[in-house]
């Protein structure tokens, strides 16, 4: 009898380390090679959206387009009413000086990037944060900084 114990607890433990180790491998994100270059590609597109869209005083499709926290982070009208404040402020886009962008690899993707841009009345430091849905990219964060910041070198 204490022989069939030590072999139903041997294989419990052995059971048990087995059902932990796939409970990791299934959570684990998988990175294959290229896929960190394409979701910079798509955010890099995003962003050129984002700038002709924030040019064309479009800020609905900005917030359509964003992600559903970056929506219900404040009311449309007071969201609207800051885009077009920072638009009449900046001016149109006009070029992108430089650029860091990096992919976080957790639960959702992150895309995030720094633009230092020009503008028609000023240059600004960009910071962008967007979070992967699926195979869909979705702007979570915007945050414009009057003036250019010094990039470390990539």
């Amino acid at each position: 009898m204490n022989s069939l114990r030590k072999s139903v607890i041997n294989i419990s433990k052995t059971f048990s380390v087995a059902c932990f180790i796939l409970v990791l491998e299934t959570c684990t994100v998988n990175v294959k090679p290229g896929f960190i270059d394409e979701d910079k590609q798509a955010a890099e597109k995003e962003i050129d959206k984002f700038h002709l869209q924030f040019s064309n005083g479009d800020f609905k499709t900005i917030y359509n387009n964003a992600s559903a926290s970056f929506q219900k982070a404040m009311d449309t009208s007071v969201l609207f009413a800051i885009m077009k404040n920072n638009h009449d402020q900046f001016g149109d886009f006009k070029v992108v000086v430089d650029k860091r962008l990096n992919v976080i690899i957790e639960t959702p993707v992150q895309i995030r990037a720094v633009y230092i841009s020009k503008f028609s009345k000023t240059d600004l430091t960009e910071m962008f944060i967007f979070i992967k849905d699926n195979d869909n990219i979705k702007l979570e964060f915007y945050k414009p900084y009057q003036g250019r910041s010094i990039l470390p070198a990539q």
